[in-house]
């Protein structure tokens, strides 16, 4: 096999490196992920932006209001029905 090609389990001991500090390194990588994607769901923020500081500036009305709760959709049916009103009223 030549060195390009070698496992995940190889290379570590081509490098000479513990096997098992390596598993463990990559199950802590792992965890860190996942616990940084559940806490950006949970909040409701982008990982994107979380990452990269950019926000997306694409918005899904469908989307939003298919995963919000009743009080959320209320709110923003709210806003949104007072900010047509107002662009209906106030001369352009």
């Amino acid at each position: 096999m030549d060195d390009f090609h070698c496992s995940l389990f190889i290379l570590p001991e081509k490098l000479q490196y513990d096997i098992k500090s390596v598993a463990k390194q990559s199950v802590l990588w792992w965890s860190a992920l996942l616990s940084f994607i559940l806490k950006a769901r949970l909040h409701k923020i982008d990982p994107t932006y979380l990452l990269t500081g950019e926000k997306n500036h694409t918005f899904d009305v469908e989307m939003f209001l298919a995963n919000c709760s009743r009080e959320e959709r209320d709110k923003f049916l709210d806003r949104m029905l007072i900010y047509m009103r107002k662009l209906m009223i106030s001369p352009q």
